[in-house]
């Protein structure tokens, strides 16, 4: 992602996950009433690290990426969207990051 030029907030500050701090709005750049640059463009969130923080706060959109969706997601009144990859290389491919997938 960062050769792409997308940044993501992962909610890490040092070592230690904090919730608040990936939920937080993005700082923005603003000029001549236009956002010109975002602090970040998305969250990333490790559900194994952090399986609670997911249903914190509730966004419009939520992607998943697991051949299988966790049992502690509460997915009322959220679009739900569900890639399963077997590795990083589909991914990047499913994402638009590379041309082909192989």
């Amino acid at each position: 992602m960062y050769k792409k030029g997308i940044k993501a907030n992962t909610g890490l500050v040092g070592n230690d996950f904090e919730v608040e701090h990936f939920f937080r709005d993005p700082m923005k750049k603003i000029i001549s009433n236009n956002i010109e640059e975002r602090e970040f463009d998305l969250r990333l969130l490790a559900m194994d690290s952090e399986k609670e923080a997911i249903n914190h706060r509730k966004g419009d959109d939520l992607y998943l990426v697991s051949s299988k969706t966790p049992n502690n997601i509460e997915l009322t009144d959220v679009n739900f969207y569900q890639v399963g990859t077997s590795n990083f290389n589909e991914l990047e491919y499913v994402i638009g990051m590379r041309n082909s997938h192989e």
